[in-house]
């Protein structure tokens, strides 16, 4: 970006210009950390999608017209503060009769709501998992000896996927579903040509 743009930037988000010239670090190992995550949308709203959350009774929180419309309460009035003779009026005035409608603070509590809620049951799992030995024969350990045996020795792209693919209990599992080394040595194969494609 050009220098105007990150002044304007420094003033805007303060301690952004850290970023101009360094960019992100550790990049590649938070590409493994996410790879597995995808943006829904099924329970948060992201500004550069451009889709506006719908409401839990179904009508977007976008426009005034469609909140209303949902809500049969009456609005609450503002009304302006008292004002002496004489003096200026200020810009306050101009909204003077305008109708506001609360109700959207109902709907952005239960959202909250919902995220401690989806907080809590995320945390127990994880803890729960954490306590859980891997008993099953599915250790990362375990697998990579399989993995050896099915003939993907370290330095192919064999082996070289099922140590991205391995950290991740459930690409163990499937792995593990496999009965016969040609097959997993060609689950393999295929899980690298589909990551990196043919090389």
């Amino acid at each position: 970006m050009s220098d105007d743009w990150w002044k304007k930037m420094r003033k805007e988000i303060p301690g952004c210009g850290k970023f101009k010239d360094k960019g992100l670090q550790n990049e590649d190992e938070l590409k493994i950390m996410f790879e597995d995550l995808r943006n829904t949308g099924d329970d948060h709203f992201c500004a550069s999608s451009g889709v506006i959350p719908q409401s839990p009774n179904g009508g977007s929180n976008g426009g005034d017209e469609e909140a209303e419309s949902d809500d049969d309460s009456e609005p609450e009035e503002i009304t302006p503060s008292g004002k002496g003779k004489g003096k200026r009026p200020s810009g306050d005035d101009k909204d003077k009769g305008k109708r506001v409608k609360t109700s959207g603070g109902k709907w952005i509590e239960d959202q909250i709501s919902k995220i401690v809620s989806l907080n809590e049951r995320s945390t127990a799992s994880v803890e729960s998992m954490a306590r859980r030995e891997d008993n099953s024969g599915c250790s990362i350990k375990e697998v990579m000896a399989i993995v050896k045996e099915c003939g993907a020795i370290p330095g192919t792209k064999q082996h070289f996927i099922a140590s991205e693919l391995f950290t991740k209990r459930a690409e163990r599992e499937m792995f593990m579903t496999l009965d016969t080394p040609e097959d997993r040595f060609a689950w393999l194969t295929m899980k690298h040509f589909v990551k990196y494609g043919p090389v």
